[in-house]
């Protein structure tokens, strides 16, 4: 019992661990973007407004919005990358 409760409890650790490096490398991938991509991907990712939302609160078209949104996911994937094997083979490894 007091082993499957520590297994359990560094099975824990490990998953903070692995969402905060996660964290950590989408935040400084996203603090590297242009402005206008990373307010986009903020208000419609972390926010969660709809584009018409976050169009209005841009002062920009939908189409507008959609392209910066297009572009920063397409940054954000280059960006993120060479973290992506590492980030992978820490959840195969669970």
């Amino acid at each position: 019992m007091i082993y499957a409760a520590s297994y359990r409890m560094l099975q824990s650790q490990d998953q903070k661990l692995f969402l905060s490096e996660q964290r950590f490398a989408i935040d400084e991938a996203l603090g590297q973007l242009p402005e206008r991509q990373r307010l986009a991907i903020t208000l419609c990712h972390y926010q969660e407004l709809s584009n018409i939302e976050a169009a209005e609160v841009m002062k920009i078209s939908v189409d507008a919005l959609e392209s910066l949104l297009a572009r920063g996911r397409r940054s954000l994937r280059e960006k993120l990358a060479p973290m992506r094997e590492h980030l992978m083979g820490k959840m195969d490894d669970e």
